[in-house]
Formats: C-alpha cells, sequence, structure tokens
C-alpha cells in the first residue's frame, strides 16, 4: 500500500481487532454479492503523519489480481478523531464497492492514480489497484523487509 503524500513516510497500522470488526462489515454488508463471488475481503489501513489511508481489497477465490478500493485523506491527530476518520474511509471505500459491483465490476472506470474527490463536502483522495496483499507480504517475510513494530516506515520523516 503506497501513501498519497511524498511525505508520509512512517505509520502505524490500524489495530488488528478493527481490521477484523471492518472486514466482518464488509463480509456482512456484501453478503449476497459474496455468495456468487467466492473469496475474501481483505482490510488494511495506515496512520501516518498527515494522512489517515484505508484500503478494502476482494481476493476471488483462484485469482492473483486483488481488486483494491485506495481512500485517502489528510489527517491532523490534534483537530481529528481517528475513529472518526477511520470510518468515514471505510464508509467511501464502501460506496466505491458498490459502484463497482453495480458496474458489472470493472476496475476500469477508476481512477489508478490519486484522484480528490468531494464527499459530504470533505476532501477525499481515491483509486484503485490489483496488488495481492497476501503476495506482496510474503515477498517481503523473504526479502527480510516486514516488521511487527508499532512504528514502521522510514525514519526521516
Amino acid at each position: 500500500m503506497n501513501p498519497r503524500l511524498k511525505t508520509s513516510l512512517q505509520w502505524t497500522t490500524f489495530p488488528p481487532e478493527l481490521l477484523e470488526q471492518i472486514r466482518g462489515v464488509f463480509d456482512e454488508g456484501f453478503a449476497e454479492w459474496r455468495e456468487n463471488q467466492p473469496g475474501k475481503f481483505i482490510a488494511e489501513g495506515r496512520l501516518y503523519a498527515t494522512e489517515l489511508l484505508f484500503r478494502i481489497g476482494y481476493l476471488a477465490k483462484g485469482r492473483l489480481a486483488q481488486s483494491n478500493f485506495e481512500v485517502s485523506l489528510d489527517f491532523d491527530a490534534a483537530k481529528q478523531n481517528a475513529v472518526e476518520q477511520i470510518h468515514f474511509a471505510v464508509d467511501c471505500a464502501a460506496s466505491l464497492l458498490q459502484e463497482y459491483i453495480d458496474q458489472d465490476q470493472d476496475l476500469h472506470i477508476f481512477p489508478r492514480e490519486w484522484q480528490e474527490q468531494t464527499i459530504n463536502k470533505r476532501k477525499v483522495f481515491i483509486r484503485v489497484s490489483t496488488e495481492n496483499t497476501e503476495l506482496e507480504a510474503e515477498a517481503d517475510r523473504l526479502l527480510g523487509v516486514s516488521s511487527d513494530a508499532l512504528v514502521q516506515g522510514d525514519t526521516d520523516e
């Protein structure tokens, strides 16, 4: 997962329990669609110093390409509630997923590079990707670049 802002170098991942809850919300909310699309949702999130990044991905059974819907928000921990911002990002990603379903599962209608949108009078940046989360994590593990540290990324921030 790559941030929108070039200054976003260090991050903290969303708590695993929260990501599990979010995944459950998507499992439940899109249960009817999933009946015809065997696979699983993968939720990821990062908090940077000035950016909140959330991704919900769907990996269809037997596929390598994962359909990812990414949302980036400007974030100021001193002025904003992180949980409220996460909920807003999740809602935005759910709307993107619903549009994807409504458009016959065509990712080509979505931007591949960050694109600014206004949702509920708020600036939101969206994009899609096909990066396979599990394959990327395994590659990072094999290369020795994965970490369980609370704060991850470059220390130049």
